[in-house]
């Protein structure tokens, strides 16, 4: 057996795949195995699903759910948008419903600085399944934009939250139907499939075809018996009257509604190990892809896992070159940075214009792409991570130019040194600014809480959970802040209360040092009364704040902002919780990144290199109390 994976088995109805995820997806399939969490069904040579190379049995890790599972999502297919694993899936590496203690193990858990992890089966989330289909057909594909968004720990690629029901298969053998069609209907994209035209009587063009196509789709080598079922299909179909062309059409539909396209599947030689082994070229070769690009392996990776190169460290270390220098590295910044940093929360924040009369959308979209702009300074260019917060240099195009108050004349988005000292780095970003505010006034807690949370990994403790917290914008009289424009004297009412005095004793300082800046990023001096805003303030430890420089200064102050990357993207590479076993590993990273220079492109080359991301085990989540 191999992986901790259920292994998958097929039936065809007129081009339809059954597959162990969905078994009820398509009417007329039937005898698919148990898929239930926990579940294992050996792959032996003398099955009769014809799944499995002579001599060789497989086994992959168990999806987060199986069809039918009870979700909480709004389809019953994963966790509510947002939502974060609960606790005692925490205690589990992260990776909710893919084990228990009574989950076999032969073997003691490896020590942690060699723990790579258990890893489950990870299905494509939506960004990566529509970057593949296009990457594989030709077609621009956005079918999964309608689909479940499915996140944890802030990105939407951690395979304990993507899981699989009946109703999201069918969506997805739908989105193959169409795009399929869309791509077949197109002469050149489908010459390009069908790459061949049969002899009488052989089978080597089709052959061709479905190793050929197979190798992409599956992101490895198809089997020999897998290689057979696909040819029976297309003799099937044939037998019932299509066309050369069209027969190839129903196996690339077939292959893109199987599990093994929708699942990034890696296999263990024994599932219940727990010793540590390489992945292979061909799984490597997808972690990498889907990392940096969000996408399936080139050519040049393809090429490199088939002949081994994979397994050399400077062969790795030079295709995370190549990747991070190609345009499709930009992934890091609109799928990574994007979701770490807020950003795609500004999409649809919600801004009165009652209280702010110069938003509008084109503002906005203006501070996004300053946004975009920005991170992509840092996230494929060279400049140095430990300027992020502080640089001085910000994007502007005629619209920001106003707002922000430059005079000088822009064309388009321009890079530009801004006259006001007060305002530098991504925090000093409207899109941040407006983005952390409330709809009608700023917020110093939110402020400070994200700052805590996203940029330093220090969660201030949640309040007591009976505690009656004031409404700062209730409009009830007994509310004595109700009718404050100055924020920080609405603040008062909460440091007032010995129980808030603790958690506000932080926060308030950290978020009224950002006063000066409205709900949309406007500098100010004095609130709307009047009253001069004053963004002095002193934490707990004696630093005193005055005001954004001083704040990003503190912020970047120490390890706490570096090692809080690290594990943010160490988290979205490998797709899964952290836990307890990779501090080991999280703090080597941090120490090695600290040692050179601290830029992104850095830190993804010693990620893709790490223990973690470049082996696998089998067994069980590890019981150890959760990092994340």
């Amino acid at each position: 057996m191999v992986g901790n994976e259920t292994p998958r088995r097929r039936w065809f109805v007129g081009g339809c795949v059954a597959v162990a995820f969905a078994s009820q997806a398509c009417s007329g399939w039937v005898g698919a195995p148990d898929t239930r969490p926990g579940s294992s069904v050996a792959r032996d040579s003398d099955t009769d699903d014809g799944s499995t190379p002579s001599g060789e049995s497989r086994g992959v890790s168990t999806p987060a759910a199986g069809p039918g599972d009870d979700r909480t999502g709004s389809d019953g297919a994963g966790p509510s948008p947002g939502r974060e694993p609960s606790s005692a899936s925490n205690a589990d590496e992260g990776e909710p419903g893919t084990g228990t203690s009574d989950d076999p193990v032969s073997e003691p858990l490896p020590p942690e600085e060699n723990d790579p992890g258990f890893k489950a089966i990870h299905r494509l989330n939506n960004r990566e399944y529509d970057s593949t289909v296009s990457a594989l057909l030709g077609i621009r594909s956005s079918r999964a934009s309608g689909f479940l968004n499915e996140t944890a720990y802030g990105f939407d690629n951690i395979a304990a939250s993507l899981g699989m029901t009946v109703s999201q298969y069918t969506g997805y053998f739908r989105a193959a139907s169409e795009a399929v069609a869309e791509a077949f209907s197109d002469p050149s994209l489908r010459d390009a499939m069908v790459e061949c035209v049969p002899d009488e009587g052989s089978s080597a063009c089709p052959a061709q075809i479905v190793s050929s196509f197979g190798l992409r789709a599956f992101r490895r080598p198809l089997d020999e018996d897998e290689r057979q079922t696909y040819l029976d299909l297309y003799e099937r179909v044939t037998g019932l009257g299509l066309s050369h062309v069209e027969a190839v059409e129903q196996v690339v539909r077939a292959m893109l509604s199987s599990a093994e396209f929708l699942y990034r599947m890696e296999f263990d030689t024994d599932p219940n190990s727990t010793r540590p082994h390489d992945l292979s070229g061909y799984e490597l070769a997808s972690r990498l892809s889907y990392f940096i690009w969000g996408s399936m392996p080139d050519e040049a990776l393809f090429e490199a896992a088939g002949d081994g190169e994979l397994v050399d460290t400077e062969q790795v270390q030079q295709h995370v070159s190549r990747m991070l220098a190609d345009p499709r590295s930009e992934s890091l910044v609109d799928s990574f940075t994007w979701q770490w940093l807020g950003m795609k929360d500004l999409e649809s924040h919600a801004v009165l214009t009652e209280a702010y009369p110069d938003w509008d959308e084109p503002l906005r979209q203006s501070m996004l792409e300053e946004a975009r702009l920005y991170l992509s300074e840092f996230v494929r260019a060279d400049e140095d991570w430990q300027d992020f917060l502080t640089a001085d240099f910000h994007f502007v195009d005629e619209r920001l130019a106003r707002h922000y108050g430059v005079s000088a004349a822009v064309r388009g988005f321009e890079r530009r040194t801004l006259d006001d000292t007060d305002r530098v780095g991504f925090i000093g970003l409207s899109s941040f600014l407006t983005m952390s505010s409330f709809a009608h006034r700023t917020s110093p807690t939110l402020r400070a809480k994200w700052i805590l949370e996203e940029l330093m990994c220090s969660p201030p403790p949640p309040p007591p959970a009976d505690l009656d917290i004031p409404d700062l914008d209730a409009a009830e009289l007994a509310n004595q802040a109700a009718s404050l424009d100055n924020v920080r004297e609405r603040l008062e009412l909460h440091r007032s209360d010995p129980n808030c005095a603790a958690c506000h004793s932080l926060l308030d300082p950290l978020g009224l040092a950002l006063e000066n800046f409205d709900g949309i990023g406007r500098f100010r001096s004095a609130y709307s009364d009047g009253t001069q805003i004053d963004p002095a303030g002193q934490l707990p430890d004696g630093r005193g704040l005055d005001g954004l420089p001083s704040l990003a200064a503190v912020v970047n102050d120490g390890d706490a902002f570096v090692e809080c990357t690290t594990r943010k993207l160490l988290t979205y590479a490998l797709g899964r919780g952290l836990t307890k076993p990779d501090s080991a590993h999280l703090s080597s990273l941090v120490e090695t990144w600290k040692s050179a220079k601290t830029t992104i492109p850095q830190l993804v080359r010693h990620v893709a290199l790490s223990i973690p991301f470049r082996q696998r085990r089998g067994g069980s989540p590890s019981p150890s109390e959760g990092v994340e």
